[in-house]
Parts: structure tokens; sequence; C-alpha cells
């Protein structure tokens, strides 16, 4: 199974769109399938149903801070860098990162409660749509990370 379609898989079970694209690359997370379930929960639906920025965004952020490996100070400059590319390629895919703005022709219900998911709720929302772009881009952006750090990564000959 694919990233992309374990994504959709999973945002099809029920779970928000930021916890779907974070839980198909727990692996790349170093986290448990449930863990990476729990911490993603809070983005969705463009942060807390608040309609900010898109839930599948944010998890591509999260996930490529991980591939990026380095928690220091410094390694912001090189995250921003990535996640600002992942960030344009997605507004220009779909025109927005806003969810408010994914979702403009969707009511917006004032209840805290997520809606029920039924044959209406996928066909109105663009929502699977931004799940398997998210994830099919999201891996195929760490692929090219990681070649790219083979690439430029001296040989052991080098040593």
């Amino acid at each position: 199974m694919t990233k992309e379609e374990r994504a959709v898989e999973l945002f099809k079970q029920g779970y928000a769109c930021a916890q779907a694209v974070s839980g198909a690359f727990c692996e790349e997370l170093g986290l448990s399938l449930e863990k990476a379930l729990e911490i993603s929960c809070a983005f969705g639906a463009g942060f807390s149903l608040s309609r900010n920025t898109c839930g599948t965004l944010s998890a591509m952020g999260m996930v490529a801070g991980t591939v990026i490996n380095d928690h220091t100070p410094q390694a912001k400059k090189q995250v921003y860098a990535h996640v600002k590319e992942l960030s344009r390629r997605f507004e220009e895919h779909f025109g927005t990162t806003q969810c408010s703005e994914l979702l403009k022709n969707i009511s917006r219900k004032s209840s805290l409660k997520p809606m029920e998911r039924d044959e209406q709720y996928y066909k109105e929302r663009p929502c699977v749509a931004l799940v398997s772009y998210a994830a099919r881009e999201l891996e195929a952006w760490i692929e090219e990370y990681r070649a790219c750090l083979l690439y430029t990564s001296p040989s052991p000959r080098d040593a």
C-alpha cells in the first residue's frame, strides 16, 4: 500500500486530514500510528475546526521537519525553506492553503463537533483529494530530499 493509499484509507476511517497524512508517515516521524494520530489530532479542519491552514499541509510540515532531522535553532532556515516550497506547490495546485477557501462552498457549523462522515460528506468536500495530494507530494519530496543527501554527502573513500 502506498503512503497515498494509506492516508486516504485513514481519512475514510474518520480521522482528520492532518491525522491521515501524519498517520501514513508515522514511520518517518519515528512514531507508532497511535502516537502520530494523537499528535496531529488538533491540526485537522484548518487547526481544530478554525479553517486556517489546511491540516494536510500542517502534517506535511511536521513530517518534513522530522525527515530533515535537525532540531537545532540553526536548522529552522532549512526547514522553513523546504516547507515553504511544499506550501507553494500546494497553493499552486489548489489556489490556496487556507481550509476556509478550500471549503468555501461548505457551510460552517458553529459546533465544535466534527461532522458525520457519510456519502454526502465526501461528495461535498475536496478533502480526500487534499489528503491524496499531500501524501503523494510528501512521499515524492522525501525521495528527492534523501536522494540529494546521498548525492551531496561525502563518500566513504573521501574520509
